[in-house]
């Protein structure tokens, strides 16, 4: 795999911009300017560090395909313990910008089915992330997330809108070795704010075997608590 990355970094260096660090929580659908055939299998877990009532652990297995070079399309099914939580369709794409050796952005598009909130939402975010010297990177994810609910009687025609912010800084020690610590931010207008800081590990146990892991710690409205969340990826 170390020479297949070899290959997918020279050519999304020279077509779209440098590869950068994947964040763990809020992922992308492949690497920005990842080439035609990838494939990828991974699944997010995170547990609650204090339990508080019913233990809850978050899941979501999925498949990932760059079925064109610079795009990509995921499937997602987000889990609560055993049960399905929602279905998840996201589609990712990249700017070209040639010539370019350190900055890369594109665009990601996700569309989500709550299934017992009966909600709909569909994100739609900007992605720009810039190469520095020593090994040190950002990627930041902006935009905006709307909110469609069918469930509940009283709000059956009404909508929301959430202004999401997705940022992950990251020093690349060696080829199989990143530290990173990401955030997630939400403004849910007229509810109140999320925010989650996770620092974080990446290490390639293997060609095709690729982990990600972090203790953070996570604030939503009124709720907060510890969290361990870890990423399992199979790369093809």
């Amino acid at each position: 795999m170390f020479c297949v990355c070899h290959s997918i970094v020279s050519y999304a260096q020279k077509n779209f911009g440098p590869t950068l660090p994947e964040p763990m929580v809020f992922d992308l659908v492949r690497p920005l300017g990842a080439e035609k055939g990838e494939i990828e299998f991974n699944t997010l877990a995170i547990f609650p560090l204090r339990r508080k009532g019913q233990y809850n652990v978050h899941w979501a297995p999925e498949i990932e395909w760059a079925f064109a070079d610079g795009y990509g399309i995921e499937l997602e099914l987000p889990m609560v313990n055993g049960q399905i939580e929602a279905y998840k369709l996201a589609l990712q794409g990249t700017f070209k910008n040639p010539g370019a050796s350190s900055f890369i952005h594109g665009w990601q598009w996700l569309s989500e089915y709550i299934v017992e909130e009966q909600i709909k939402e569909f994100n739609l975010l900007y992605i720009a992330g810039k190469e520095f010297s020593n090994g040190y990177s950002f990627l930041g994810m902006m935009g905006a997330r709307h909110n469609l609910y069918f469930g509940d009687v009283e709000r059956r025609s009404s909508s929301d809108w959430d202004i999401l912010f997705n940022g992950s800084f990251n020093r690349k020690l060696s080829e199989t070795f990143v530290l990173s610590l990401e955030a997630n931010y939400g403004y849910l207008i007229g509810l109140g704010q999320d925010l989650r800081l996770t620092p974080q590990i990446h290490y390639r146990i293997s060609d095709f075997l690729y982990v990600q892991g972090g203790i953070g710690y996570e604030w939503y409205l009124n709720e907060r608590q510890p969290i361990f969340a870890t990423r399992v990826i199979f790369e093809f």
